[in-house]
């Protein structure tokens, strides 16, 4: 039975979203139809696929780069978004409050991009954060950007993040302390 899910992609993306469209139809073996007001119809028999496609779709749309869709498409990445609009408002808070999960010549996004082994990407005109990557990676880098959204200071969140890779590699290795 061929079951039918929808996912947006922004105007401005439609050109790459036709360039993978052939790739992703053959690889997740599904068929997609753009329909007006930039919604993307799919459809397939298998729902897990649909809902991998629709991701996807949303990190076309979040503007990751050809590379990282195909990786996707592949592996066990997973895309997580933050809506920081909805949590902060907009104006100069939200200004202020991307600024903040940017940081100074991009360090702290960097950080956490890097303790997390994920790929983050910040939205300024629609407010939004986009974080692809493994599910429990993309997990920890959420929790570490919410916190720095509600205020924690930068610095602290990263200090955290580094304290928990340790931990991490160190269960991973078998080397208790």
């Amino acid at each position: 039975m061929t079951s039918a899910m929808y996912a947006k992609i922004e105007e401005k993306m439609f050109e790459k979203f036709k360039t993978l469209k052939k790739q992703i139809e053959e690889k997740m073996k599904v068929t997609l139809t753009l329909e007006s007001g930039g919604i993307v119809r799919i459809e397939t028999e298998d729902p897990y696929m649909a809902m991998k496609v629709k991701q996807v779709i949303e990190a076309i749309s979040m503007g990751y780069d050809k590379l990282d869709i195909l990786q996707m498409m592949d592996a066990d990445l997973v895309l997580q978004t933050i809506d920081v609009k909805e949590l902060v408002g907009s104006g100069n808070k939200l200004k202020r409050t991307l600024g903040r999960l940017i940081g100074t010549k991009g360090k702290v996004k960097e950080a956490i991009e890097h303790l997390t082994e994920t790929k983050i990407k910040i939205n300024e005109e629609e407010g939004t954060v986009g974080i692809l990557g493994r599910p429990e990676n993309t997990d920890i880098a959420r929790i570490a950007l919410l916190k720095i959204i509600r205020g924690k200071p930068q610095n602290k969140v990263v200090q955290e993040l580094e304290r928990k890779r340790i931990d991490i590699k160190m269960r991973k290795f078998g080397i208790w302390m």
